[in-house]
């Protein structure tokens, strides 16, 4: 039988006085053991909702269909300007704003929300959509809030 999963959850504010960002913040505990994750953005909360917030990664081979992998859950690495594109697979490169990315790394594990977890969370200001969604998500799955 699974362990019980308790998830606390502290709201990221986008901003602070100081001009800084600080990301959602996920405990989970699963009996004595804890992990903790930082969820940057909106997305990054979308996928951990959704069970597909990619938390261990392995090195990309060279021929690999990335196909099954969302770009954001790639990682990728900054190409020199003067760098031979053609020595890099067409779905292992894209470019963002005129600069060009090669993925070096695809998601193993993922973590997120589960049915039978319990979660804790405060309420209030912008993370009441987030609370939302993992409240409807719950009712679908099966946990507690």
């Amino acid at each position: 039988m699974m362990k019980q999963r308790f998830i606390g959850i502290v709201h990221r504010i986008k901003k602070t006085a100081k001009g800084e960002a600080r990301p959602t913040l996920v405990c989970i505990q699963i009996g004595e053991s804890q992990a903790m994750y930082l969820l940057e953005t909106e997305t990054d909360e979308l996928d951990f909702l959704l069970h597909r917030f990619p938390i261990q990664f392995r090195e990309i081979e060279p021929d690999e269909d990335l196909s099954g992998f969302l770009p954001r859950q790639l990682k990728w690495k900054k190409l020199a300007k003067d760098y031979d594109l053609t020595e890099i697979a067409e779905n292992h490169r894209r470019q963002v704003d005129g600069v060009w990315y090669q993925a070096v790394k695809a998601p193993v594990k993922f973590e997120g929300f589960e049915a039978n977890d319990t979660v804790a969370m405060i309420l209030g200001g912008s993370g009441d959509r987030f609370a939302y969604a993992i409240s409807r998500r719950s009712e679908e799955i099966g946990s507690r809030i």
